[in-house]
């Protein structure tokens, strides 16, 4: 109605996002040597909810995504939602995914977004998910980068 505007479902994940392919990628590029064809995210809690929103809506920017304990409930589950409906183009792509057993609705999250991906039988898109034993979402850090790490740097 009028001026009113529709607030950002996401957070404004599709801002933060467009400032790392247009400003900080080109920036970091043209200062350092890299390897445009290797880019790997990591993420925890809201910063795995992004990694999510990022394999979801632009999944070029990064080949390889090692998330932690997302917070898929965000907004109603909104990336769930989304993950449903949506039909997937990538290219070689590397997902690794964690949380800890007593990290309750975000496992749940975690297994219902996996299976999802996996009932999809998406082209291009090597995953694997976890929920570690004995593990919490503040002592997920080191067995889930760990073993992230591990995963998607592996041939």
């Amino acid at each position: 109605m009028g001026n009113q505007t529709v607030a950002d479902p996401t957070g404004g994940a599709f801002k933060f996002s467009q400032f790392i392919e247009k400003e900080l990628f080109p920036f970091i590029d043209n200062n350092y040597r890299t390897n445009k064809n290797e880019r790997a995210i990591y993420g925890h809690s809201y910063g795995g909810l992004f990694g999510t929103y990022l394999l979801l809506e632009n999944p070029k920017l990064f080949n390889k995504y090692l998330l932690l304990s997302p917070s898929l409930w965000y907004n109603d589950e909104y990336l769930i939602e989304q993950t449903k409906r949506q039909s997937f183009n990538f290219e070689a792509t590397k997902l690794y995914m964690a949380s800890g057993e007593f990290e309750g609705r975000i496992d749940d999250l975690q297994r219902t977004f996996v299976n999802i991906l996996k009932e999809k039988k998406i082209k291009n898109l090597s995953l694997k998910a976890e929920i570690a034993s004995n593990e919490t979402h503040r002592t997920i850090f080191g067995i889930g980068l760990t073993n992230g790490l591990r995963y998607i740097y592996s041939k």
